[in-house]
């Protein structure tokens, strides 16, 4: 007996997305962020939904629900660019690699961010890289930490980030306040 397994990448027409809610230099964690915030999507869900299914990665990964957002390797970049209304090279620039030189620039594994730029929702590919200190457009430091608790919140596909998108996962302070 033979299984055949159909991995198309033909999203179902049940997602939302909203083009506006999109800047050219948005980051990974940025844009599913506002995915799952706009499909009231857990962390699980993003991970069912956009792992590849051609790493080996998938399985082990989405029962430990950790999944790093540094490396594109282990996503669908098709799926992702689809359902995101976005061209592939600009999904895979999200990702800090492959588009930038692991050794020339590492990045950091905690999220990295301005206020000011989360507060409108915003957060680019480069505020983690470990070479960036500050924002270019606000030129204040970028933090690693909640402003209040001062815990971490680790750029990955995590679930309390992502059942909460933009809250502190620690001390629940909202990141993004409406203003």
């Amino acid at each position: 007996m033979k299984i055949l397994l159909d991995h198309s990448l033909e999203p179902p027409a049940t997602y939302c997305w909203r083009n506006e809610w999109r800047s050219p230099y948005d980051s990974i964690h940025n844009l599913l962020s506002k995915f799952a915030y706009l499909n009231t999507m857990s962390a699980r869900h993003i991970a069912q939904l956009f792992l590849a299914y051609n790493t080996g990665y998938r399985t082990r990964s989405i029962k430990g629900l950790n999944i790093s957002l540094l490396d594109s390797k282990h996503f669908e970049d098709e799926l992702l660019a689809e359902l995101f209304e976005i061209e592939v090279d600009k999904i895979i620039k999200a990702f800090p690699y492959p588009h930038y030189d692991q050794l020339e620039f590492p990045a950091n594994r905690k999220l990295r961010f301005c206020l000011k730029c989360m507060a409108k929702g915003f957060h680019a590919t480069i505020y983690q890289l470990d070479i960036i200190a500050r924002c270019p457009i606000h030129g204040c430091d970028l933090i690693d930490e909640c402003p209040q608790c001062e815990s971490s919140i680790p750029y990955t596909l995590h679930p309390k980030w992502f059942n909460d998108p933009y809250y502190c996962p620690t001390c629940h302070l909202d990141l993004a306040p409406i203003v």
